[in-house]
């Protein structure tokens, strides 16, 4: 629409499909090495272009991870988004794998998110 520009709020490691498949396991779920993602993108509009309200914020947990995405206003008219991911190195029964999914589903889901600005 005139006046409205949306760009997706994860820029650099979004997941676009659940790494996760969905059959039946049997042996346990391994993290190998304990896993810590930061990143945050800072978004500056265009010249007469402020943040619509930003996207509620997302945690998408299970036993294995946490993924946490915010954005908050930055500096006069842009719009600071943070993502994390942390995944504790561990051994988890092969029952968790439901759960675990369940977390990457949101996590894509939250991964597809677009922020907005419009004309002021």
């Amino acid at each position: 629409a005139d006046g409205v520009m949306a760009v997706r709020a994860c820029v650099l490691t979004c997941m676009d499909s659940n790494p996760i498949p969905g059959g039946k396991r049997t042996h346990p779920l391994f993290v190998d090495r304990g896993w810590n993602e930061a990143e945050t993108v800072i978004f500056e509009p265009p010249a007469g272009m402020t943040p619509a309200p930003g996207p509620a914020p997302v945690a998408a947990r299970s036993s294995v991870a946490l993924m946490t995405f915010r954005c908050d206003p930055e500096g006069d008219a842009g719009l600071r988004c943070a993502r994390q991911f942390i995944a504790r190195r561990n051994r988890w029964p092969a029952s968790e794998l439901t759960r675990v999914r369940e977390m990457f589903d949101r996590i894509v889901q939250a991964d597809q998110t677009r922020v907005a600005f419009k004309t002021q």
